[in-house]
């Protein structure tokens, strides 16, 4: 599912225009993408949570030479299912 495929969903099932849903959709994206640059983690009940991880540096090596390379930390977004998801997906999932 793309973000248009999102935007027409909310637009049929809000009763709105699809110009209307397209502007809600990002509204929607960049309120998450700005918390996340920020470094918050955003919570939305019943669904999960986005949030920030950092790895930590490390060391590793270059496979075609043996060299060791420094590897930075880096950030990334996460998302964690909330435990209601959890559930939905794993329903009837065997095991």
């Amino acid at each position: 599912m793309r973000k248009k495929d999102i935007a027409a969903h909310v637009a049929k099932e809000a009763e709105l225009t699809g110009r209307d849903a397209r502007a809600a959709v990002d509204a929607v994206f960049g309120c998450i993408s700005a918390a996340l640059l920020r470094g918050d983690a955003v919570q939305v009940a019943h669904f999960g949570t986005f949030l920030v991880s950092t790895r930590a540096a490390g060391a590793g090596r270059n496979f075609r030479t043996g060299a060791r390379v420094e590897i930075p930390p880096t950030r990334r977004a996460v998302f964690r299912a909330g435990s209601n998801l959890r559930d939905g997906l794993n329903a009837g999932a065997g095991g």
